[in-house]
């Protein structure tokens, strides 16, 4: 792809290329050591993310679970009988860190900072190289670096999570990196082994086809028909990574499930009769008001890259640009607008979006045009980290301050339930997303759902819904209703759902156990 430089290349001092190492270095380290302090107030003594208990559950029990064909530990739900880990590679990865912590003697408990933070860290160095491989300056690649974590408070939450999105964003800046340069068959290599090894590591890895069809159309100018190639290697990468998967053919069903009804599912509800849960989780939803305005800061940083690529192309005509500041322009745009859809895209579209500004920010200081301070390089670079890291503190205030909402372990309640309830005995967890933390606690019990409720819906459409519409009916929900559908003996709720609990009791609920840490109810 076109890789050309600007006639006003020497914008940046020589003295900077003399320690790029240094800006390197402190790139790394600034965010890396931000994100390690600001992540245990962020924390409490939980995780902001329940699903971190699965991921920790799941490396704890190693490849004879992840690589099972199915998953004893839910009833209604479609892994029980043809499972299929959706982030193979993920679990795998996390294994080795969990092994390495009881190797050197670290606790393995909650909050699992040191797994989070090695995740994070490959993503920081994924961030950097492709940030160095397209050319951007070091002075400019440590400010960005600062941004791409800590640009708005709403990807900072998401960032700080154990889970499997973190890694999948590595995978995604590595690829930007080797399909901007290089010949047609170099980058049509390197796109079909990325996507193999995506499609092993993130649930939803059709995402992967979005930045490879960016690639291709923008990249025909240059590659006419060859740049199809590389959409062509996307397609059989994701296709050759369900095939080549141990647990095959469920992964073709989970994927199906996990991807499109999951996926699409929340947006199509209206017409999507039976086969939609009633109760989808919210980050897949579109974000309220209130999210928004957080996310103002970030807002405007868009807006004044996209205006300084405006005055880019007005000033040197977009067939100079090179090709892939064009392609990560369009991703910065697509996935930002697809917030207002579903706020999950802030994943990729604040990364997408300071990668851009830092592509832009560079080709604006060679060329000397619209940024301020742009006969002085240094000084302008100075003032964007000063910039950054004000944008940093406001995202750590805002995550720390909601450090109450995460969710605690339920190791108290885990232990009482292996010792005093039958061994293999049904338990209805009210709330399908108690579960990861139940499992991480206790497996000696069997739970009725969990994860997503679309697996529930893809093994018994009717029951899951007669059991959504009991549950989102509380003046109708009795113990012998709820054991009559679920054939089970007893209910739970974690922790901090002690109104729920008060209500339950009061209309004639009765527990066996009641703590801080949750009730357990028998139903009789």
């Amino acid at each position: 792809m076109n890789s050309s430089t600007p006639s006003g290349e020497a914008a940046f001092p020589a003295v900077c290329e003399k320690h790029a190492g240094l800006f390197l270095t402190l790139a790394f380290l600034i965010p890396f050591v931000w994100l390690g302090v600001i992540r245990p107030p962020c924390m409490g003594s939980g995780e902001i993310s329940s699903d971190a208990y699965y991921h920790v559950a799941m490396a704890e029990l190693g490849p004879s679970v992840f690589c099972a064909k199915t998953f004893p530990w839910l009833e209604l739900s479609v892994w029980r009988d043809t499972f299929a880990d959706k982030e193979l590679l993920y679990h795998f990865a996390l294994w080795g860190v969990v092994r390495t912590q009881e190797f050197l003697g670290l606790s393995t408990a909650a909050p699992f900072h040191f797994p989070a933070m090695v995740f994070m860290g490959i993503t920081l160095l994924a961030f950097l190289f492709t940030m160095k491989r397209l050319g951007v300056s070091p002075p400019l690649i440590l400010a960005m670096s600062i941004l791409m974590p800590l640009v708005i408070p709403n990807f900072t939450f998401r960032f700080l999570m154990l889970r499997p999105h973190v890694l999948s964003l590595a995978f995604l800046l590595l690829l930007i990196a080797m399909l901007s340069k290089g010949s047609v068959r170099f980058r049509t290599l390197w796109m079909l082994a990325i996507s193999f090894f995506y499609t092993w590591s993130y649930s939803n890895p059709q995402f992967i086809l979005i930045p490879a069809a960016v690639f291709a159309l923008v990249g025909f100018r240059e590659d006419s028909w060859k740049s199809l190639w590389i959409f062509a290697a996307a397609l059989a990468g994701v296709l050759l990574g369900l095939l080549i998967h141990p647990q095959f053919p469920n992964s073709f069903l989970i994927w199906k499930v996990q991807s499109w009804d999951a996926l699409f599912g929340p947006l199509l509800s209206d017409g999507a009769g039976n086969s939609v849960s009633l109760m989808p989780p919210k980050e897949m939803m579109a974000p309220m008001l209130s999210w928004h305005k957080i996310a103002i800061p970030f807002y405007v940083f868009a807006y004044f890259t996209f205006l300084c690529l405006a005055r880019l192309i007005e000033f040197r005509k977009l067939s100079a640009l090179p090709s892939y500041m064009i392609a990560v322009a369009v991703l910065s745009l697509l996935f930002t607008g697809g917030i207002l859809v579903v706020q999950r895209t802030i994943e990729y579209a604040a990364p997408f979006t300071v990668l851009l500004a830092g592509l832009v920010f560079d080709r604006a200081l060679k060329e000397k045009i619209f940024l301020p301070w742009r006969d002085r390089p240094m000084k302008f670079c100075l003032a964007l980290t000063l910039a950054a890291m004000a944008m940093a503190c406001f995202s750590s205030v805002m995550n720390i301050s909601i450090s109450r909402g995460t969710t605690p372990p339920a190791k108290e309640i885990g232990e009482w339930m292996g010792k005093n309830l039958p061994g293999n005995a049904l338990l209805v967890n009210l709330n399908w997303g108690d579960f990861p933390a139940i499992f991480h606690a206790n497996r000696r019990q069997v739970y009725l759902w969990g994860m997503d409720p679309a697996f529930s819906v893809a093994a018994d459409p009717k029951r899951t819904r007669d059991l959504e519409r009991l549950l989102l009916a509380p003046e109708h929900l009795t113990p012998r209703k709820l054991a009559l559908l679920t054939g089970a003996r007893y209910a739970f709720v974690l922790a901090k759902r002690e109104d729920y609990v008060r209500y339950l009791k009061e209309r004639g609920w009765r527990p066996v156990y009641e703590t801080e840490h949750g009730c357990v109810f028998i139903m009789e």
